[in-house]
Parts: structure tokens; C-alpha cells; sequence
């Protein structure tokens, strides 16, 4: 066992002394140098924790120091392994491996260093201590230091140990001061005056080794001291843990918690009064002036002021920072945020006083007794204040509140503090202390002024004193602009922060200027404030509140539709703010030019503004909507109003502020201009910038206009109110509409029963009139009559004279004008109004006209104007985007009877027989022929060849012709009757073929009202109806070569010759058709179409009837299905349906992604509707894919009398124009006007296949086809005056062809 004896040693005369652990046997210290460095490296093997070798484990017990009440050293919290020091730890031993694995020649003796040892520090001490001449007591002590040089050395020496082994955070000095007095315990040191006071961690006292001033060492020789740190070495036991003690009574983690928590030292020193006026002779006294005297007091006043101040300083970090920490009552999730919120940069002020003390400590040390400068001190300490105090007084308003709010909602931490107040009644609360720094700022040169007062006029301290005075009251009002800067202050100005006398060096207009520009800066301030206030109030609760005020999945979207990029701005307001706080800080209070940082924002953030502005209607719509449709963001929106931030302010004004702040800039920068001389480099920049600024609110008006008249389109689709009947789908929320006009009118309704008030609309595609209702505080607008097609409006007179009207305004909201008075019986006063007339026309159902009044002719001009332009802007997007184009394939031949002149005869014989059907076919050739049927006969020729046209069949009152090219017959309806020709006798490809060519047949025994031939189970049929009495006889014939041996749906039996001989009378058999079945209803029956090749609709007086035949009886199932029994609310739509004529249905292919069942579309002579194949209603509110909710129909522009498909379209004939709508939604894409349009033929069979296929079809796909499926006549003037010409036209289908909803 190793035998070990411990040595008391103390300085001469003093009673002080320390007990320092020696090894036994002791050995002879070596000579301090490289020799002694050389004999380190004979150490024990053993390695600490940074690898480098310790010394042998030794039986220690702990080391007390003496108490010295000298030493100031505030408690630092001990940081354990776990903590976030393990990174900084880590890295350390990643640092000291790489260094070991190193290969080549190290020669740093720190390699050698074993801190465990007394002595390997005492050596390394002496090398590094900083040793200077030094003063005290107005002696010059030359190589000498102070105990914070010796403690400040020793601590970077053992402080990478310190870290690796405790966690100790670097700035934990106690440990290093206790080697540093074993060190003077074993006179390794001595202090020059020989006080015998232990070595305290200050600059009062100095210090020198023996031998370097080159005097008489006495005592104190050159023997190095021994010992073993206990504290940086293991712990013996195998199951010791580090970061936590074990059982030993020795265990280093148990010493180092003695050592710092026990330390009396760490108890902080109270400002002792100094009586400098004892220390002195009676004779020196006795010259001091009672102002000298006074001067003396008042300095050490102040520095007993500032230790008080200082230790007020230490609390705060000691006792609340270290409480907080340790005492785990703040929430670790924010903890740091509270610490940064709450003490800020409290730990620099720390430093920067403590700088301060030190200054005055070594300057009461060099001129003790008699103080004689200490202005400069404060000169050089008023940067450091200017760097730490206004940024930490700037924040206490916002610390004040963050540390109120955190006491309100943490109870825990409300008693920590409560706990202290009561512990310590004496020391200032938390919030006092808080507030020191900002009255400390303020004394220094309150008290600073008082000593310059009993200073004497010829000291040189009193320039110093005044320069530090003027320092520090720089420091103020940079205080004071960092406050205003962070927290705001509309009532400060420029003028009340500069003085009199500042201000009077100046000119006016230079005051001016700065004042304008404090004001920008100041107003920029609160901007910034704003912007940040969308965020805190409205974003960021709106993300995390819950339950969510809006539904989750549409938060994100309804943030970015109102909000926008508001937080682009704001990253560009920030930096022009710090970068106008930053020249404020550095030039006030007169700033030489802001030219830079507002030309360089001027120019980033256009764009940003630029959508920002032009977006902002939209935000304002989406905003208003939500308020109005969504009562717990009603509610939030006024519990943010009431926030005290928000300043009562709704979510409005915040959105809006960017606009108005845009247009602020220019307005102070205009004025700042003006008081800024010519030749300032500002001048030329300032309207540069004011150029660029108004620039920017002109380009942005645009878009915000354009997103106006978006919004307004929005508000239109729900505040239109239809009447029944009258609902047309606008889609207003196409990005392709517009608003063209819209303004109030007058009308005068028949009667003349006093006049109204109407709003008018006029969209880029309808033209609507509407009244104005007040609902619930909504404005809804009632449509007074269907809106009006731009493409069937035509401006009527707008140039009338104006009837003058004596008018009044009633209680409502209706202007009551009299009956047309006498002009001259009657003065042109207010009481007289000249209302201006505006006569439109529409060609719908039935032409209509209305005659609207404006109140002034300026309004009337630019209605007009509008009309004109939205018109011809709508014919010509119309004739750019067509649908089908109209060629004419046989013009100048038909004329209307009546129309042409003698003297006007063409070359050719002219046809004046009323055109009533065309079927285009080719001959096995090649040639393409066209069949037109008139009322005196059929004509035959080439397309597009009029003059080829010949007469082949001289028959009267043709109405429908059709041609079977498989079976090469010909049909023709002519005066009520069937005849099949065979088409080689009409248009013979040779002359043997002529002459074996079938002769006619008639297929009809009675009257036939029409016919139609299409495709049912793979066979082709002939269907035509006659009449029985009331009902209705529909007859199906097929083909004769169409019938296979085979067929078992027909039966030649003699019921069945019956049925032949009722239809073609005499018994005669017929070589044409053969009957395939017969049914009958009792109402009048219209058409037949063919779907699918599977069904047969039957379009009658009742309705839509699927008929299923199978060749000897038929079934009808009626569409749509109604059950107004189950369903009283579809009564009305049973009503009008069973009211309506049928014209055609058709299967409609939906656009919308995802599996669709099929759709028919049924159209009616006045409206259509959708079912789906179960024959119930497909496209009602309830699904609300296409129609508007409670609307069932599609009404119909015209009077429509034929409907044909040509897919994707369906094609609605009028006799003024064509409606050219979309099969899957019918929306209008066209619009083809003519006079007395008739549709002569139509492919169905084409059209029936091509709209079986599944999907849309594309130009190019299986289906589509650019060949014309549908020919019409219309009525053209003619070349010759008086001329009318019927021209039969092909529509052309384009390619290729995008639909456009119109």
C-alpha cells in the first residue's frame, strides 16, 4: 500500500493555508524546463479518458479552501454526460484519436501534459501566464499578472478534461482557482505585496514567480509544487459509471460535486464600502479640495453601484437561468425559445459589465488611493454597450409579456418564482431585474455628468469624462430607436428624439427630410408588423387549431387562394426593414441616403406585388364566401379582431394593406424629394425610384381588373336567381368568360304602367337582364326573362330622340315617370329627366324586342359600343372555333317560286320547287351523286355540279327520299305514298342494266305519314306509319334478299301473306320487302329510332317508347321513368315532358374520369334531358355534374323541329339558325343562322354506330369521320334583285375540332 502524507504550507505572516496531498516517498522536484517535460513521459501506463497517461490510483479525501469573502465566483451548473454537451465531447475524442493515429514527428509538448498532476501544470503555468508591468498603488511592478491571468491560464489547461470527464461547461472556473492556490500554498507564486491573501479570481491583487524581476525571492524558491489533482483522475472501482457517483467516499464524481457545490467561494462578494479617505496621510488629505473629495465619493459610488449591479446581474444567471434549467418547470419542447424569449442576450450585458468592473478594479488598483481618470474607461466600454444593450432593452416589452403569459398558463413555474420572492424578500423580483439594465443604461451618464461637475476644469479626465458621456447617450438613443424599431411607436418622431441643439446645425429642409425619412422607416415598422400579424393570427391557427374551423383537406388551398404570397412580401419588407434599421442605427439622426436599399427592393419585389395585387379580388371573394358559408370561421375571424395585437382591425384591412402601403411609398418618397437638394446623390435615385413604384401600381391595376371581373363572374353564378323554365348554364366559372358590361337601366312595361328599375349584364356570351333583390344582406339578382345568345342579338336604334319624363323617385326602389309632357309647358329642371332608348333585338323561340333606357346619352353611346364589340368579339371567336363548316353542293338551280324575272333568266332552266329531302350515294364508278326531292319531282346529279341536276322522277309532294345501296333501292314518300324504284332505272350504270331493271313498287296500302330505315338485330328495316281511326299503325317491312333460309322469326303462312296483302292490297305478292312485324299505338306517333342495333324507340305523342320485337309481337316500355307517386316533387317535370313533342334520342358519352353508366340524352321540340339506362333521371340537382341544382332541363334556343346526331354533337334545326350543341353535356359551341333552315338528310345509321362506340371520339379514331353526315336547305338572297335562292349545303365536320363551351 502506498503511504502518503499531506503538508500544510502558508506564506510568511499569514495565517492562511492549504492543504495539498503529497506522494510518499516525495520526490525531488525537478528544475521546471524541457528536462523536466522529458521526465513526464516516465509516467504509469494507466490512460484517461483522453488517452494520455494517468497516474497511479491514490487514497484522497477532499481539499477545502479556506473561505475568502474576496472571491466572486456565481455557481455554474454541472453538465452530465447525456446531455447536449455529448457532441461537443465527441468530438473532442474523435479530435484526440486522429492526433494519436498520426505517423509523424510530434513535437507538442501538450502531448506529454498530465493535468492529474500538480506539477505538470505548475511548469506549463509558469510558461503561458501573460506577465506585463502591472500597477498598484502607483507602483510599477514589472513580469507580474493577477489571479485572473494565473486562473484564466490553468482553466485552458484542464478544461478539455474538465469537459471529457464531467461535462463541466468551459466557462466553470472554480476548479482551476483551487489549483491555482494549491500552487501558492507550495509558494510556486507570491503576491508582490504580501498580504497573504488566498488568490481570488479578479485583477486586484499581483503576482510573480521567483526570479523574474530579478530580486531577492526569500521564501519563496524555485521548488516545483507536487500533488495529484483528484478530481481529473478515475474512480478505482470497476463498476463506477461515469456521470454518476459510486459508493467510494473518494469517487472523483462525488469530490467534484463537493468541491463546486460546497464551495464558499461561489458565494457572491457584497459591494463593501470603500473609505478612501482613511487610507490616506492627514498631509495629502488636507490638500484635497472639497470638490476632489466630492469627486472621489462619487467614483466610488459609482463602482460600488456597479459590483451591486454586476451581482444583480449574477442572479439572474445563477439563481432563475440555472433554476429554470435544473428545476425542469419550463417544457422541454420549448424551453429554449422561452430562455431567448425571456433573458435574450442577458449573459453578453454579463460579460460586458464585468468587463467594465474589472477596468475600474485595475484603475482604483493603479491609483489608489486618489482616483484620477476613469472617463477613458468608459469611453472604450460604450462600444460594448453599444453592441449588447439595445439589442437586450429592446426586447424587455416583449419579455416582459412572453414571462407574464408563461406564470398565467404554467403553474409550475409560477411557484418556482413565488418560491424565490419568498426565500428572498429582500432581492428584487424577476421582473425588476429585468428591467435593471434599462435604468443602469440611463445612470451612467447621469452619474458620469455629476463627477465632470466636481472635476477640475484643467484635469485631462474631463475631456475623456465628456466624450463618455456623449458615448453613452449615443448608446441611449440607440436604445431607444432599437425599441421603436422592434416594437413600434407612432407617436415618436424625429424631431422628439434629436435635440434642439442637433437640430439647430442643420437647415429646414434637411429636417424635413429626415423626418420623412424616420417616418418611412417608422411605417415600414409597422407594415412589417402587419404582415407578420397575417401569420401569427390567422395562418398558423387556422393549420393547427383543433377541431379545424375549415375541413383539413381544403385548409391548404383556402390559405393559398386568400393569403396568397403574402409571406414573399413579407421576406422582401424584412430585408429593406433591417437594411433601414441597420443605416438608422449606424447615421442617426441624419441618414445620408436610402437610395439603395429602396431601389434595390423597388426592383425585386415587382412581380411579387404584381401577383399579389392582381390576385387580391379573388382573396377578398374566397374570404367573403367562407365568412358567409361557414359560421365557426365567422366566429374566428372576430376573435382575432379582438385580439389586442389586431388593434381592432378586421381580417380585411391586413390583406388589404399591401395595395395602400404601395401607393404610401410614392407619396413619401415624392415629398422627401422635394426637400432634398438638387445635387444630393439621392435626387436623381429617388425619381428613378418613384418611376418604377408608380409603374408598378399602373401594371398591376390591369390584373387586378381582370380578377375583378373573375370575381364578379364568381358572385354572378351564385347570385343569379332563374325562374322556372329560364335556367341556362352560363358557365361563368370558365376561365374564358368575361364581363363585358354592366350597368343599371330602365324599362317601361306594357301599360305604361310606371317604370323599373333593371340591371343588365352583358357577358362575353349572353346578354342578361336582371332586378336587383335584397336577401338576408345579399344582393341577389332575379333573371327577368331567359338570357339572350349574343349570336341571336341584334342592336336595334340607338339613335332616337329621348322623351323627356317628369320624374320622381318613389319609397322603393322603382323610378315613376309620368306620361310624355310638353317640352315647352315645362322648364328643364330636376324634376324633369330625357331618358335615352336602346331597342335590341333576339331571334329565339319567337323574335323578340325590348326597349331599354339610359339616363344619360353618355350611357347610351357606350352601351352601344359595348353591345357592338361583344357581338362582333363573339362572331368571330365563334367562326374561328366552328364545329362544321357549310358547303354548298347545288347552288343557283333552286329558286323560290315567285322571285325570279324574266328579264333575269339564268343560262339553265331554274328549278322553282320547294326542296324537301337530298340523299348523297356513289355509283359503283366512283362518281358522287346527290338525290333531291322537291314538290314537282326528284333530281339527280353530280355534287357540288348543280348544273348536272336532271329530273328523274316526275312525281308530286315529295317529302322523304332514302336510298338501301346493299339492295340497290331507292324509297320515295310522295303524296302519301311508298314507291321503291330500283336505282339502276333512275341512274343506270349500263344500258343492260336499265333494261332488267325492277319496275316501281308501291309498298302501302293507305296513307303513309312518314318513314324511316335503319338497323334492328343485324337486319335492315323498312318502318312507316299510317292511320287507323285514332291510332297509329306502324308497319316493319324487310328486305326480301336480307331474309335467310334459315330465319325462324318470319313464318310464310297464310296469316302471314295476310299481313302482305293489308299492306299492299289486292293479294298481289311483292318482290321488294316482306312484312317483319306490325304494331299499333293509340296516339299520334312521330318517328322511329334505331339504337344500338338492339332497340327500337318509337317517338309518339306519349312520349319515348322501346319497342322489342321479335317478329310476331311487340312490347313498349315508356322513358322517361317518373314516379310521381313516390316522388311528388316530379310531377311538374311528368307535366311539361308529357306536353312536349319527342324529336330524337340519342346516347350520350360522359367527359368525367372514372366508370360512367351510360346516358341517353331525349330531346323535345323546347328543351332535353338526360337518363341513364334505367330511363330514370341521370342529371338532376342531386348529382349536379352538368346542371344546376333543381334544374332537370336543357332549354333550347329556338323552336326546334328536327334533331339529328353527328357525334360529338347534336345538331338542333330551327328556321332561323342551327344549334350546334356538345352530345355529353349540351353546352352550345355553334351557332349557324340562316332563313328557313330544313334539315334534308341525316346518316343515322352512321351516327347510331358511331355513338355506340364507348368514350369520345377523337379526329382520326374508329367512329369519327371528316365525311358531311348531314345536308340542309336554307333560303339565300340571290345575285339579281329581288332573287331568292334555296341552297342545299353539306356540313363539313373540322379538323381538328376542340369543343369550346359557349
Amino acid at each position: 500500500m502506498s503511504i502518503h502524507s499531506w503538508t500544510q504550507v502558508s506564506p510568511p505572516g499569514s495565517a492562511a493555508a492549504s492543504w495539498v496531498m503529497i506522494p510518499d516517498p516525495p520526490t525531488a522536484p525537478p528544475t521546471p524546463g524541457p528536462s523536466h517535460v522529458s521526465q513526464l513521459q516516465q509516467g504509469p501506463s494507466r490512460r484517461s479518458l483522453s488517452g494520455r497517461p494517468r497516474g497511479p490510483r491514490q487514497s484522497v479525501v477532499s481539499v477545502r479552501q479556506p473561505s475568502v469573502s474576496q472571491t466572486s465566483l456565481p455557481p455554474v451548473p454541472v453538465v452530465r454526460p447525456g446531455t447536449d454537451w455529448e457532441r461537443t465531447v465527441a468530438a473532442i475524442r474523435q479530435q484526440q484519436e486522429d492526433q494519436e493515429e498520426d505517423d509523424g514527428v510530434d513535437d507538442d509538448e501538450e502531448r506529454f501534459l498530465n493535468v492529474q498532476f500538480l506539477s505538470h501544470i505548475a511548469v506549463k503555468v509558469r510558461d503561458d501566464v501573460p506577465r506585463a508591468l502591472h500597477v498598484k498603488g502607483c507602483i510599477g511592478y514589472r513580469e507580474a499578472f493577477t489571479g485572473k491571468d494565473m486562473v484564466t491560464t490553468i482553466q485552458t489547461l484542464i478544461q478539455r478534461e474538465l469537459m471529457l470527464a464531467y461535462g463541466i461547461t468551459t466557462n466553470d472556473r472554480r476548479l482551476a482557482l483551487h489549483i491555482a492556490r494549491s500552487m501558492q500554498a507550495q509558494l510556486w507564486f507570491y503576491d508582490v505585496e504580501y498580504t497573504g491573501r488566498p488568490l481570488c479570481d479578479d485583477v486586484d491583487d499581483l503576482y510573480r514567480f521567483p526570479g523574474d524581476a530579478d530580486e531577492s525571492s526569500g521564501l519563496y524558491g524555485e521548488a516545483l509544487p507536487t500533488g495529484v489533482n483528484t478530481v481529473l483522475t478515475q474512480c478505482y472501482s470497476v463498476t463506477c459509471d461515469e456521470g454518476q457517483p459510486c459508493y467510494s467516499i473518494s469517487c472523483p464524481f462525488r469530490m467534484v460535486d463537493e468541491l463546486l457545490d460546497d464551495d464558499p467561494a461561489s458565494e457572491p462578494p457584497m459591494p463593501v464600502v470603500d473609505d478612501w479617505a482613511e487610507h490616506l496621510p492627514p498631509d495629502i488629505l488636507a490638500t484635497l479640495t472639497d470638490a476632489d473629495r466630492r469627486r472621489q465619493d462619487l467614483i466610488r459610488e459609482l463602482i460600488r453601484d456597479e459590483e451591486e449591479y454586476n451581482i444583480h446581474l449574477d442572479s439572474i444567471e445563477s439563481y432563475y437561468m440555472k433554476g429554470v434549467m435544473t428545476e425542469e418547470v419550463i417544457p422541454a419542447d420549448y424551453f429554449e425559445e422561452f430562455v431567448e424569449g425571456v433573458f435574450n442576450n442577458i449573459s453578453e450585458l454579463r460579460r460586458c459589465n464585468k468587463r467594465l468592473l474589472e477596468n475600474l478594479a485595475i484603475r482604483k488598483r493603479e491609483q489608489a488611493p486618489i482616483i484620477q481618470w476613469i472617463g477613458d474607461v468608459f469611453v472604450a466600454i460604450a462600444q460594448e454597450f453599444r453592441a449588447a444593450y439595445p439589442t437586450y432593452i429592446s426586447h424587455i416589452e416583449q419579455a416582459e409579456k412572453r414571462l407574464q403569459d408563461e406564470m398565467k398558463s404554467n403553474e409550475r413555474f409560477k411557484g418556482f418564482i413565488d418560491e424565490y420572492a419568498e426565500g428572498e424578500p429582500d432581492s428584487p423580483a424577476l421582473q425588476q431585474l429585468l428591467h435593471l439594465p434599462s435604468k443602469r443604461l440611463s445612470q451612467y451618464p447621469l452619474m458620469l455628468d455629476k463627477i465632470l461637475k466636481e472635476t477640475d476644469k484643467s484635469s485631462p479626465d474631463v475631456d475623456s469624462l465628456v466624450e463618455a458621456i456623449q458615448s453613452l447617450r449615443r448608446v441611449e438613443t440607440v436604445t431607444l430607436l432599437r425599441s421603436i424599431q422592434l416594437n413600434g411607436s407612432k407617436t415618436t418622431t424625429w424631431h422628439q428624439l434629436v435635440s434642439p441643439e442637433i437640430k439647430a446645425t442643420v437647415p429646414k429642409k434637411e429636417q424635413q427630410r429626415q423626418a420623412l425619412i424616420f417616418e418611412l422607416i417608422q411605417t415600414e415598422s409597422d407594415y412589417v408588423h402587419d404582415l407578420e400579424l397575417l401569420s401569427s393570427l390567422f395562418i398558423r391557427p387556422l393549420c393547427t387549431i383543433n377541431p379545424p374551423i375549415i375541413n383539413r383537406e381544403r385548409t391548404m388551398e383556402f390559405i393559398q387562394n386568400v393569403f396568397y404570397n403574402i409571406n414573399e412580401l413579407l421576406e422582401y419588407h424584412r430585408k429593406l426593414l433591417d437594411d433601414l434599421h441597420a443605416l438608422q442605427r449606424e447615421e442617426h439622426p441624419f441618414i445620408r441616403s436610402i437610395s439603395i436599399p429602396m431601389l434595390d427592393a423597388a426592383l425585386n419585389w415587382r412581380d411579387a406585388y404584381m401577383e399579389y395585387i392582381s390576385h387580391y379580388p379573388i382573396s377578398l371573394y374566397h374570404l367573403e364566401e367562407e365568412i358567409v358559408n361557414n359560421p365557426a370561421f365567422k366566429r374566428f375571424v372576430e376573435e382575432a379582431k379582438n385580439h389586442p395585437d389586431a388593434r381592432k382591425l378586421d381580417i380585411r384591412s391586413f390583406i388589404n394593406r399591401p395595395i395602400p402601403r404601395l401607393l404610401k411609398y410614392e407619396l413619401i418618397l415624392k415629398n422627401m424629394l422635394g426637400d432634398t437638394p438638387p445635387g444630393h446623390t439621392d435626387h436623381a435615385d429617388l425619381g428613378q425610384i418613384c418611376d418604377i413604384l408608380r409603374d408598378l401600381g399602373i401594371s398591376s391595376q390591369h390584373g387586378a381588373v381582370a380578377s375583378k371581373r373573375k370575381v364578379d363572374l364568381w358572385r354572378y353564378t351564385a347570385d343569379l336567381v332563374f325562374q322556372p323554365g329560364d335556367y341556362v348554364p352560363l358557365d361563368l366559372a370558365d376561365e374564358t368568360r368575361s364581363i363585358v358590361h354592366a350597368s343599371q337601366l330602365y324599362f317601361e312595361p306594357r301599360g305604361g304602367a310606371g317604370w323599373r328599375e333593371v340591371f343588365v349584364i352583358l357577358f362575353d356570351h349572353y346578354l342578361v337582364i336582371t332586378t336587383k333583390q335584397e336577401m338576408n344582406g345579399v344582393t341577389k339578382y332575379q333573371v327577368k326573362q331567359r338570357p339572350w345568345l349574343l349570336e341571336l342579338v341584334t342592336i336595334g336604334n340607338f339613335d332616337q330622340d329621348p322623351p323627356v319624363r317628369f320624374s320622381k323617385l318613389s319609397s322603393g326602389s322603382r323610378l315613376v315617370l309620368s306620361p310624355a309632357a310638353d317640352r315647352s309647358s315645362h322648364s328643364m329642371s330636376d324634376d324633369f329627366r330625357m331618358m335615352f332608348p336602346c331597342t335590341i333585338y333576339h331571334q329565339g323561340k319567337v323574335e323578340e324586342k325590348i326597349t331599354l333606357y339610359t339616363d344619360n346619352l353618355q350611357a347610351r353611346k357606350e352601351w352601344g359600343v359595348k353591345l357592338e364589340d361583344a357581338i362582333g368579339l363573339r362572331v368571330a371567336v365563334s367562326d374561328s372555333d366552328r364545329a362544321f363548316e357549310m358547303e354548298p353542293i347545288a347552288a343557283g338551280r333552286f329558286f323560290v317560286p315567285g322571285t325570279v324575272h324574266p328579264m333575269y333568266v339564268p343560262d339553265d332552266t331554274p328549278i322553282t320547287s320547294k326542296i324537301t329531302c337530298a340523299v348523297p350515294f356513289a355509283l359503283p364508278d366512283g362518281r358522287s351523286l346527290i338525290a333531291i326531292g322537291c314538290a314537282e319531282g326528284v333530281w339527280i346529279g353530280l355534287r357540288r355540279e348543280a348544273r348536272s341536276l336532271r329530273r328523274v322522277l316526275h312525281i308530286r309532294n315529295v317529302t322523304q327520299c332514302a336510298l338501301l345501296p346493299e339492295f340497290g333501292t331507292f324509297l320515295v314518300l310522295a303524296d302519301k305514298d311508298i314507291w321503291a324504284y330500283d336505282i339502276e332505272s333512275m341512274v343506270p350504270s349500263s344500258l343492260e342494266k336499265q333494261q332488267f331493271a325492277r319496275p316501281r313498287e308501291k309498298l302501302n296500302k293507305r296513307d303513309v305519314f312518314w318513314f324511316r330505315v335503319g338497323q334492328y338485330n343485324n337486319r335492315t328495316l323498312l318502318v312507316f306509319m299510317t292511320k287507323k281511326l285514332l291510332d297509329s299503325v306502324f308497319h316493319v317491312l324487310e328486305p326480301v334478299s336480307a331474309l335467310s333460309a334459315n330465319s325462324t322469326n318470319l313464318r310464310h303462312s297464310a296469316s302471314m301473306r295476310n299481313f302482305r296483302s293489308s299492306i299492299v292490297g289486292n293479294g298481289r305478292s311483292n318482290e321488294w320487302f316482306r312484312p317483319y312485324a306490325e304494331f299499333q299505338l293509340p296516339c299520334d306517333g312521330y318517328d322511329v329510332f334505331f339504337l344500338n342495333n338492339n332497340f327500337m324507340v318509337v317517338l309518339s305523342a306519349r312520349g319515348f317508347e322501346i319497342m322489342i320485337m321479335d317478329g310476331q309481337s311487340c312490347e313498349g316500355i315508356r322513358i322517361p321513368v317518373l314516379n310521381t307517386q313516390v316522388e311528388p316533387a316530379l310531377s311538374p317535370i311528368q307535366k311539361r315532358i308529357d306536353a312536349a313533342k319527342p324529336l330524337g334520342i340519342f346516347r350520350a358519352r360522359s367527359n368525367t374520369p372514372g366508370p360512367v353508366e351510360a346516358e341517353f340524352l331525349l330531346c323535345y321540340n323546347d328543351f332535353g334531358i338526360y337518363i341513364d339506362r334505367h330511363g330514370h333521371l341521370s342529371r338532376t340537382g342531386e348529382s349536379g355534374r352538368f346542371i344546376r341544382t333543381g334544374e332537370v332541363f336543357i332549354e333550347w334556343e329556338g323552336a326546334v323541329e328536327r334533331v339529328v346526331c353527328h357525334p360529338p354533337h347534336v345538331l338542333l334545326f330551327s328556321p332561323r339558325f342551327i344549334e350546334v350543341r356538345t352530345l355529353d353535356a349540351c353546352r352550345i359551341v355553334q351557332v349557324i343562322k340562316g332563313t328557313d333552315l330544313t334539315c334534308l338528310w341525316d346518316d343515322a345509321e352512321w351516327a347510331a354506330k358511331a355513338n355506340a362506340l364507348a368514350g369520345p371520339i377523337a379526329p382520326g379514331e374508329e367512329g369519327w369521320s371528316p365525311e358531311a353526315r348531314v345536308h340542309c336547305a336554307k333560303r339565300d338572297p340571290g345575285e339579281r334583285p329581288g332573287q331568292q335562292v334555296l341552297q342545299v349545303y353539306e356540313l363539313l365536320p373540322t379538323l381538328p375540332y376542340v369543343a369550346t363551351p359557349m
